[in-house]
């Protein structure tokens, strides 16, 4: 199964509105364990570029300076506290990549399915 959203981006979102992480933490404790989970980073004025160009459809696009560094920042927080769970984490900093090349970057990683 793939998802776009899954517990890593709640950590974080949730975080950046101001639900405690160790209750967030516990509610998502029994969440099914992904096969892989992929966490993209990119530049934090870059990503704002980027979505204020597709228009700003949610409040996250919205956010300050201050608050994409700490997004930026939480994201990388939750990819170290899930791979010290011995999760299997991609965590994949984007760059200026074109999505193509951040496809060929993520396809190796996935398990294989029958």
């Amino acid at each position: 199964m793939v998802r776009d959203r899954y517990v890593p981006s709640s950590l974080v979102l949730q975080t950046l509105d101001g639900v405690d992480p160790a209750y967030l933490r516990q509610i998502n404790a029994f969440a099914a364990a992904p096969d892989l989970t992929v966490i993209l980073i990119g530049d934090p004025g870059r990503c704002a570029q980027r979505a204020a160009r597709r228009g700003g459809y949610s409040r996250f696009h919205r956010l300050t300076a201050d608050d994409r560094q700490r997004e930026h920042d939480l994201y990388r927080e939750v990819a170290r506290q899930w791979a010290d769970l011995g999760r299997r984490v991609l965590h994949h900093h984007v760059a200026a990549e074109p999505p193509g090349q951040v496809v060929a970057a993520i396809l190796p990683h996935l398990p294989s399915r029958p």
